[in-house]
């Protein structure tokens, strides 16, 4: 990525959002009290050491600079009442910066999941990629790992709110597992997928105890949906007999079907006699 660069110190009041940054907050946003605390901390160090990185912007209309790379560091300096601020200014056109935001947020760890779909659905929206695979490519990462944090958006939104605010799985995989288990209605939202996330969330189960897991739940599934009785009755002269068949049946609904059977025998020998006596 060939661009031309300066540095200089800026105004922080001529410093403008990037449209293509990761994160849920900007520079005059509100922050959650996680974000805030990291603020605080970089403030501190900024305070004690001088900023060891200047923040990356571009230059935009009416001579603002959007930022780049570094709002939390805009965010520090704000806070510690400093009108300035050292910065590399680049020459970026949209897909320069969208992409160099993009790898910059695949290199942050405190960046969660939802905050790096939420950046990679911004890039799709933005038609600067054609599809999933061509940015992809222009991020060096994997089709199918792109696709899986992007799907996460698509999962209950219970599950999407939890992951956003907790941050308590960040294994992608396990995330597609647990989504594909237990797909969303139209309405985006699987009771079953909420119940079956805060399970695996509370047990901190490891991705080969989840498939073990879900593999379980998909055996039992298809072995109660595969249940069911056979009933015979034959017809003579003389009477008639009457066989079920519940040989894959547990011994506990056995025993419901043999109350069951024994109650409406007893009604219908009621019901006979009353036939017979009219």
């Amino acid at each position: 990525m060939d661009t031309k660069e300066s540095i200089l110190r800026l105004q922080v009041t001529n410093l403008i959002d990037s449209p293509f940054q990761g994160r849920l907050f900007g520079i005059n946003d509100e922050l959650s009290k996680e974000d805030s605390d990291k603020v605080d901390e970089l403030a501190d160090s900024i305070r004690g050491n001088g900023m060891m990185q200047p923040i990356i912007v571009r230059l935009v209309a009416d001579g603002k600079y959007e930022i780049i790379d570094g709002h939390r560091r805009v965010i520090a300096t704000k806070l510690l009442g400093r009108g300035q601020i050292k910065a590399i200014i680049r020459e970026y056109d949209d897909k320069q910066a969208q992409v160099f935001n993009i790898i910059g947020n695949l290199q942050r760890k405190d960046l969660n999941n939802i905050e790096l779909a939420l950046s990679y659905q911004r890039a799709l929206d933005s038609g600067l990629f054609a599809d999933r695979r061509t940015l992809a490519f222009a991020i060096a990462k994997d089709e199918t790992y792109v696709g899986d944090v992007l799907n996460m958006l698509r999962m209950d939104k219970r599950v999407v709110d939890d992951l956003l605010e907790n941050r308590s799985i960040q294994d992608v995989r396990i995330l597609r597992m647990t989504r594909l288990a237990e797909p969303v209605n139209e309405d985006g939202m699987n009771d079953e997928q909420w119940r079956l996330y805060r399970y695996i969330k509370d047990l901190k189960l490891s991705r080969s105890q989840v498939k073990t897991l879900i593999d379980k739940r998909k055996t039992a599934k298809e072995e109660k949906a595969g249940i069911e009785v056979s009933i015979d009755i034959k017809y003579t002269q003389k009477g008639l007999t009457f066989r079920i068949d519940y040989s894959k049946v547990n011994t506990v609904k056995k025993s419901e079907i043999k109350k069951l059977i024994n109650d409406n025998a007893k009604m219908m020998k009621i019901e006979i006699n009353k036939l017979l006596e009219e």
